[in-house]
């Protein structure tokens, strides 16, 4: 009927209905994507409504129990929440969001008066996301369903969460699904939203209460399990905290977890240099500086020992081409380096490097001091690459063309120098 009434009626066409996501292409007639469903219409925290979801009516019905459009120039499925035009100001007001899994976990929050609460388009936390709940508040309480799906997706968003700085909660209710527990117990929920649990002490309680930690297989379950996640905490205060909470909880020294984490970080450090090789170098040395000054403690510092070293470079990676000048404005133009005020500068095609560099896993540095070494020794590293493409254009120039006297001493000179240059960057 949808289809039927904007081809014929406000006669647009097969493609734009395709393309919008409202409609299949069927041999020579376009059907609606959503059919005999509940509509969820899909609306930006500015306003504009970008797509929409549909849910079954029935078990019975055909398909899957939700449907999404499908990413389009609009509607981007991994950056986008439902509710959030309507929950943006309650979130500043109380301080913190509150994430759900779907729209009638969302609904039956409303109606309870909880209207700070937002649904996820997915399984779990995107980059995109949390970028955009970092701007309206600084926490972030995870009130997903209680089975191993919700579990996976509250680890999996940790990481996303913790690199925009954000405090991550969990909300336990009594219910499995949030929409169940409101409906049952809406005083019950009420209590367990003050009740809020850090989102570490909650996974280790439950890794406490899943295995048996005076055991060595228990322990190391445990173990396994939480490291990776403590050891990504970005607050080194917070982080000793947990490590110590755990070391007590599986009768194990501070120092022996210390330790187990180094050996994954060399084990990681390992394979970043792996894949490094088998990628194509240069490319991946690029994306590497990047997200080392990035990822700094003082990226203004680290830019500009960079940039001294990488005069006239020319980056073989678009994006991360495009990305430097961008900081080098922004660097001149302000005194603060602000992550989130530097992503909301840089334009939509450049956020996806942007984010993966700031979210790339990085090895353990002893001090700034070795940072700031690897920093010079990557940009060496990539302004050689940056000469011998120079002496190959000059020897091209060489061959191509035929030169005075003067010109060719001027081109010998120009490689004699360059071959110079070469050597002291290899020292």
């Amino acid at each position: 009927d949808l289809s039927r009434f904007l081809i014929s009626k406000k006669k647009y066409s097969n493609l734009s209905l395709v393309e919008a996501g409202l409609g299949i292409q069927k041999g020579t007639r376009v059907i609606d994507f959503f059919r005999g469903r509940i509509i969820f219409p899909l609306i930006d925290h500015r306003g504009n409504i970008s797509g929409f979801s549909g849910r079954n009516i029935t078990e019975k019905d055909f398909g899957p129990k939700y449907i999404n459009t499908r990413d389009t120039l609009v509607y981007h499925k991994g950056s986008m929440f439902f509710g959030l035009n309507l929950a943006k100001d309650s979130i500043k007001k109380e301080g913190f969001s509150i994430v759900m899994e779907g729209e009638f976990d969302v609904i039956a929050a409303f109606k309870e008066g909880i209207t700070n609460v937002v649904a996820l388009k997915g399984t779990a936390l995107t980059e995109n996301q949390a970028l955009l709940l970092s701007r309206f508040a600084p926490k972030v309480s995870l009130c997903l369903d209680q089975d191993s799906a919700g579990i996976e997706a509250i680890k999996r968003s940790i990481p996303v969460l913790e690199k925009r700085g954000l405090v991550i909660t969990v909300i336990v209710s009594e219910e499995k699904d949030p929409d169940e527990a409101l409906k049952k117990n809406p005083a019950g929920f009420r209590k367990s939203l003050k009740n809020q649990v850090e989102v570490y002490d909650f996974l280790m309680n439950k890794n406490l209460r899943e295995n048996d930690p005076t055991e060595a297989l228990g322990t190391k379950k445990i173990t396994d399990e939480m490291l990776p996640l403590i050891n990504a905490i970005q607050n080194e205060i917070v982080k000793e905290h947990y490590l110590k909470k755990l070391s007590e909880h599986i009768d194990t020294s501070y120092e022996s977890l210390i330790r187990q984490l180094e050996k994954k970080e060399e084990e990681k450090t390992e394979k970043v240099l792996n894949n490094l090789q088998k990628a194509n170098r240069r490319e991946m040395l690029e994306k590497y500086l990047l997200s080392l000054i990035i990822q700094g403690v003082n990226p203004r510092n680290l830019f500009t020992k960079s940039k001294d070293i990488l005069t006239e470079y020319k980056f073989e990676v678009p994006s991360v081409g495009k990305i430097f000048p961008e900081l080098l404005i922004l660097f001149s133009k302000y005194d603060k380096f602000d992550i989130k005020f530097l992503s909301s500068h840089l334009t939509k095609e450049l956020l996806p490097t942007f984010d993966k560099c700031f979210l790339a896993p990085l090895p353990k540095f002893e001090d700034s001091i070795k940072y700031e070494e690897e920093i010079i020794r990557v940009s060496k590293d990539l302004r050689i690459f940056h000469l011998k493409d120079r002496i190959k254009e000059i020897s091209k120039d060489f061959k191509e063309k035929e030169k005075k006297d003067v010109e060719i001493e001027n081109l010998k000179e120009e490689i004699s120098s360059i071959t110079s240059q070469i050597a002291s960057y290899q020292v």
